[in-house]
Formats: C-alpha cells, structure tokens, sequence
C-alpha cells in the first residue's frame, strides 16, 4: 500500500474515533441513556459500559496516529457497534438514535448504519497491508491533506443527510 493512502486513512479514522468520544464526551448522561435503550447489557453496567465504550474510542483515536498497529482494535469496535445495531433493527428497534452523533441530533438505527459500519471495518483493516517504504515529498504531504480533508467532508455530509434534527423544547 502506498504510504500516502495509509496514512489518509490513518487520519480519517484517528478523526472518526476521536468526533465519536466528542461527542460522547459532551453529553455523557445523554449518551448512558441512549446505549441503555440498547438494552444490550443490564441497566447497572451501562454506567461502566459507556465509560469502557469512550475510552476505547479515544485510545483508537489517539494510536492510529502513532501507529497503524490498532486497526484489529478499530476493526472490532466497529463490528461491536455493527451487532448492536443489527440486534435491534431485527427486535424492530429502529426508532433507536445510534449515538453516533451526540445528543443535538438523531441518526435512527437502519441496515444502511450496519452497511456504512462493515465498509468502515474493510477499510480499516486494509492498514494491515505492508506499505511500501518511500520518502514523502511535499507532493505528498498536499495529497494527504487533500484527500483527508475530502474524506471528512463526505463523512460529514453523509452523515448530516442520515440524521433527524432535534428541536429544542418551546417554552
């Protein structure tokens, strides 16, 4: 793999891991409740299961830009967040917010949230690749840049056009 591809995508997922525990972060009683409605672990683990679920996020975010060595890592939490999901839209659970996105938006739980998920984790798993050792030209550092840049602005927009605005509550 080239270096430049590798290490666009070690960025964008060092950016990914890092806006989920954000968000996470800014609301976390918010974010308890939405991985209680899961109703994947009894309601007096939730507590340390959110905290495991931050800290895991950060700890990824923080190595995919040291090393490309978490990507096992990165690959299983994403799968992790696949099977919740997928358990719920079969229990018929899609009104579920996937806590994607923090408490000022919803992202309703879908089959395409699954999708979105399982291409995450082959891309994630394609760091595992060897990369081909060359020295990075200035060529290269405007490459990535761009190609990071481009890469969050799709997330970004794609991810706006799957979630429900939440309105404030009117006085």
């Amino acid at each position: 793999m080239d270096p430049v591809f590798a290490l666009t995508l070690r960025i964008g997922f060092a950016y990914l891991f890092a806006s989920a525990a954000i968000h996470k972060l800014r609301n976390l009683p918010s974010f308890r409740y939405t991985l209680a409605r899961y109703e994947l672990v009894p309601e007096k683990f939730v507590g340390a299961l959110s905290v495991v679920v931050v800290s895991a996020e950060t700890y990824i975010a923080l190595r995919m830009l040291l090393s490309s060595r978490i990507q096992y890592a990165a690959a299983a939490v994403l799968t992790a967040y696949s099977f919740a999901i997928a358990l719920n839209v079969v229990r018929g659970r899609t009104d579920l917010d996937c806590g994607c996105m923090g408490p000022a938006a919803r992202t309703p739980l879908s089959w395409w949230l699954v999708a979105r998920n399982m291409v995450l984790v082959f891309f994630v798993l394609l760091l595992s690749s060897p990369v081909t050792l060359r020295p990075l030209t200035w060529l290269d550092a405007v490459l990535v840049v761009g190609a990071t840049a481009l890469m969050i602005g799709v997330w970004v927009a794609v991810e706006r056009l799957l979630m429900v605005t939440v309105e404030p509550p009117h006085a």
